[in-house]
């Protein structure tokens, strides 16, 4: 039985007593500690948040009771592998390598389990496994062909994602497009779907069409580093240097860590591609911040 909580803020109060009081596991407390988790994380994904949510999690997992959920460690390797391709909380190959154990062990329980699925697909882009990776998210659009949900949305958008680091960005904006029809119009998942549209238009030179989207990606969601990287040298090879160079300010404000052009190669380590056309595009993007000022 799901318990929604009334507000993120009171889900992440729940979740911050259950990290700092470590509450009582009852199995009614453990519904309300995992509707808390998934409600922040759909609504309010931020690295503070995450990093409470993973907390939370931990808590419930010290009970051996439920260790073998796949719900709850799918949701935690969901989690976990956020932050690591986001390069949030300093995650780092350990985290991964957490993330993999839990998803072995959701998918040992119940292997057709939908989130499991998903986030297997992620496991399998951050170790650079691209066709494995498509592979995966095409398998739970399989799961249940019918579904409109935010999880089939996302699996839509990220297998169009997929074709693009295939070298088939021509397969991308349909299944996008997909994934925006069934989305509210009030769902950050749409900054997500923005964002590989804009690259997507980046990477097949349409300029304007990449600003277009990326600005609406960074509208909805600002907390990711790389959209307005790309949406920045997408300025400049838009011929709109004074609205790169704001936007670089804003970049360093927010994200001072990403200094140089060998700390962002670092941080693309964790997506790793080495198909030519991608090359390029990262390429062209780290040339666009170089002549922004970077």
């Amino acid at each position: 039985m799901e318990h929604r909580p009334a507000s993120v803020s009171e889900a992440l109060t729940l979740l911050e007593n259950a990290v700092t009081i470590n509450l009582p596991l009852a199995p009614g407390t453990i519904d309300r500690i995992m509707d808390s988790a998934r409600a922040v994380y759909a609504i309010a994904c931020t690295p503070a948040n995450t990093n409470l949510i993973t907390r939370a999690i931990d808590h419930v997992l010290s009970d051996p009771t439920y260790r073998e959920d796949p719900e709850i460690q799918a949701f935690y390797a969901n989690v976990r592998c956020c932050d690591y391709l986001n390069h949030w909380n300093e995650a780092s190959i350990e985290d991964l390598e957490a993330a993999e154990r839990s998803i072995a062990i959701a998918l040992r329980t119940n292997s057709k389990h939908r989130r499991a699925v998903y986030v297997s697909a992620f496991l399998h882009r951050a170790r650079g496994n691209r066709h494995a990776a498509l592979a995966a998210f095409n398998r739970l659009i399989d799961l249940n062909p019918n579904a409109n949900d935010r999880m089939m949305a996302e699996a839509y958008a990220q297998a169009g994602s997929e074709w693009m680091h295939l070298g088939h960005p021509e397969q991308t904006q349909e299944l996008v497009d997909k994934a925006i029809a069934i989305t509210p119009s009030d769902s950050p998942a749409l900054g997500v779907f923005f964002w590989i549209s804009g690259r997507r238009a980046f990477i097949q030179g349409d300029y304007p069409e990449a600003t277009h989207f990326l600005e609406r990606s960074v509208t909805i969601r600002a907390n990711f580093w790389y959209t307005r990287a790309w949406l920045i040298a997408a300025y400049v090879l838009n011929n709109q240097l004074d609205k790169a160079k704001q936007a670089l300010g804003e970049f360093w404000t927010l994200f001072p860590q990403f200094d140089t052009i060998p700390a962002v190669v670092k941080a693309e380590e964790k997506s790793p591609n080495s198909h030519p056309m991608m090359a390029d595009a990262r390429e062209r993007m780290h040339k666009g911040l170089i002549a922004a000022g970077f």
